[in-house]
């Protein structure tokens, strides 16, 4: 009866990530040299260039600057999506304390605690989205707010 309402105690093993356990595969690693190899290439290539066509290296931040423009409005918004994650918890803290209570059948309780959820992940990947889109915001500064919530997620 109760036991089969209660829900088990998980033990949490720590483990290597999915990226270390990759980067052990040979394939993987030749992969990863390759890249860090075009990387350094392109470089090279880009001071050589400057070298050449400028007689001097062209060091000009000025588009990275533009790129992560706005960075307080994008701070402010990445703040506010962290509050939401972190509001989350109380949320399934209080699931779970109307599961046990047994006041109302759990089938309604999980139902209701579904249809929140869902309209929680919805709004979840709405907001940043739609945040860039409202504020205009530059490329990397707009690429900022979506992918922190994808690893959140």
């Amino acid at each position: 009866g109760n036991d089969r309402k209660r829900v088990p105690h998980k033990i949490f093993v720590p483990r290597e990530s999915l990226l270390t356990t990759m980067l052990k595969t040979e394939h993987i690693q030749t992969i990863y040299n390759i890249f860090v190899v075009v990387l350094v290439v392109m470089g090279c290539n880009t001071f050589i260039y400057d070298a050449l066509e400028q007689g001097r290296l062209v060091i000009d931040f000025d588009h990275i600057f533009w790129a992560f423009g706005d960075f307080s409005t994008v701070i402010t918004l990445w703040l506010a999506m962290q509050v939401q994650a972190l509001l989350l918890y109380p949320l399934f803290q209080l699931w779970i304390q109307l599961r046990q209570s047994n006041i109302v059948n759990n089938r309604i309780i999980d139902a209701a605690a579904l249809l929140a959820y869902i309209l929680y992940i919805a709004i979840f990947f709405y907001y940043p989205v739609s945040m860039v889109a409202k504020l205009d915001l530059p490329p990397a500064s707009s690429i900022v707010l979506p992918a922190s919530r994808l690893v959140l997620s």
